[in-house]
């Protein structure tokens, strides 16, 4: 199961990588929008908007949610500029009875996948969520992606659902997934010349 996975996933970004920019670029012709602009476009079926801030250290993406669920109205990005910056912070992975996990509590096993030569890693961890009433819980269902791209690292996360929805092992969660990493997938193409130099 663990290698079909993998294997889906290798498939998955070689193919989403070399639609999702059919007549994009940044030299004469189409693809002549701003970063900005392409940012935003990125996925407009996630996000309403895109709010960027960057330091020396690190450039941080707000992204906006089109729908607030569950007290959570953006998903971010957070790209380290140096090279110190993210390892300090425990994504680095560790080993247990052959299995990988994020050095950092309460993450599911690792899926580790290769995209065009970077190393990328992902895994599920419940996360707070709130009602109409204010009360939070340890309910939420959330997805970390974690990289790295010509010596900086990136790290997503994004809020899928209410964690009773299915299993984090679950096929349920596959098109919530599939979905995220065409987006991570079309932001390190977009990004690129501008944060992964």
């Amino acid at each position: 199961m663990k290698n079909s996975y993998f294997i889906f996933f290798s498939l998955f970004l070689i193919q989403i990588y070399s639609t999702a920019f059919a007549g994009t670029g940044t030299g004469t012709g189409t693809g002549t929008s701003s970063f900005d602009e392409q940012i935003k476009k990125a996925n407009t079926s996630l996000y309403r908007d895109i709010k960027i801030s960057k330091t020396d250290k690190e450039a941080t993406f707000e992204l906006l949610l089109k729908i607030k669920q569950d007290g959570y109205n953006a998903d971010s990005i957070r790209v380290c500029l140096t090279d110190q910056e993210c390892r300090e912070d425990g994504w680095e992975l560790i080993s247990e009875n052959g299995q990988d996990y994020f050095n950092t509590p309460n993450y599911s096993e690792a899926r580790n996948f290769n995209h065009h030569g970077n190393n990328i890693s992902s895994a599920f961890n419940l996360c707070q969520i709130s009602n109409s009433m204010g009360e939070v819980s340890m309910a939420g269902q959330c997805l970390t992606i974690v990289g790295e791209k010509s010596n900086k690292k990136f790290i997503y996360s994004s809020y899928l659902g209410r964690a009773s929805k299915c299993r984090p092992d679950s096929k349920c969660w596959k098109k919530y997934v599939e979905k995220r990493l065409l987006f991570i997938s079309k932001f390190l193409e977009v990004s690129k010349e501008e944060f992964f130099q």
